[in-house]
Order: C-alpha cells, then structure tokens, then sequence
C-alpha cells in the first residue's frame, strides 16, 4: 500500500501550525474578551460609573477578580481595574449588602458568542496560509 500526498499534508500541517502562532492566538483572544468585558460594562450597577469604566481586558491580570482565556501560551483577562477595591464587594455581596453579579452573568451570557469569535478567528488565520 502507498499512500500519496503525505509529503503535502505535511507541509500544510506545517503552515497551519505557523499560521496560529502566540501572536494569532492573543489578537483572537483579545478580541474574543472584549466581547465579555462590553457585557460586563452593560451589567454593572452604575453610581459612579467608575466600576464600569474600569473594566477591561488585559495581557496581566487586572486584578484578584478576573476572568481568563487560555490557548497554548496565551491568555488574556478581563475583569476590573485594580484600583476598583470594591469591585469584589459588589459581585459577591457583603453581610450588609446583597450581590449585584456583573462579571460571571457576562461571561455566562457571552459563552456562545466568545467560542464562535475565537473559531472564526483561528479559522481565518488558518484559511488564510493554505
């Protein structure tokens, strides 16, 4: 038995792989939690609007209270400003004050959306080097 165009498969296996290196998987990442992040923005309780304005997406964790995504060697968070101490407070509640969920409703929310980003991203990438 011989089998023809290994040697072709290998090469576009080859290409692939280059096609989604570090660089391509943060710019698809990147964009796939700015989807997270805007519904974040969206869900936030405003007083100030400081908490909202400061949520963000990041190549370092923003802060404790952050969410990620991961590819091989790659991740990037998304969650609120440092700065923004309280922020824990308000998602998780306090004795004294009941929780006003913002950031696990978004990524709940945005799950679907965020997997097709990130597909369409790679798959872009990937069209595009064979």
């Amino acid at each position: 038995m011989k089998l023809h165009g290994v040697e072709q498969m290998m090469r576009t296996l080859k290409r692939i792989q280059l096609a989604v290196d570090d660089r391509v998987q943060t710019r698809v990442a990147l964009n796939a939690a700015e989807i997270v992040a805007d519904r974040a923005r969206q869900l936030a309780p405003v007083d100030t609007g400081r908490l909202r304005d400061s949520i963000g997406v990041s190549l370092t964790p923003p802060s404790e209270m952050s969410f990620s995504i991961r590819g091989e060697g790659v991740r990037v968070f998304i969650g609120p400003a440092a700065d923004v101490a309280y922020a824990p407070y308000v998602e998780f509640g306090t004795w004294r004050q009941a929780a006003h969920p913002f950031m696990r409703p978004a990524l709940d929310l945005t799950r679907d959306e965020v997997q097709q980003a990130i597909a369409h991203g790679l798959w872009t990438a990937i069209k595009a080097s064979i």
